[in-house]
């Protein structure tokens, strides 16, 4: 049996690819070639450009002495660090777990 907790972040991995394909459309709304230039680009680098540009909360490890983890507003992610979150998400929906030392 499935371990849930790999089904619930494979799930939320496809939600963030399905949002980063939707941000990119959007900045390319127009015109049509712009929109088939658009579909050229790979998933990759769409969901990192989200990641980059729109505001996202992510978890701060408390330190496990009383401190708990708490989710902040993060707003100051660099394009590598879109770009290595953005590959171990797309590697989870395509049902691998290849998580890059990163701090989501």
């Amino acid at each position: 049996m499935a371990d849930p907790n790999f089904f619930h972040a494979k799930l939320a991995a496809n939600c963030c690819i399905a949002l980063g394909k939707a941000h990119c459309a959007v900045l390319n709304i127009d015109g049509e070639e712009r929109i088939a230039a658009h579909m050229s680009i790979p998933v990759t680098k769409q969901v990192a450009q989200m990641l980059y540009e729109v505001p996202h909360h992510k978890v701060i490890l408390g330190d496990g002495e009383g401190e708990k983890d708490k989710f902040v507003l993060s707003t100051d992610m660099s394009m590598e660090e879109s770009m290595e979150v953005a590959k171990s998400l797309v590697a989870l929906s395509l049902g691998k777990m290849e998580i890059n030392n990163i701090s989501l």
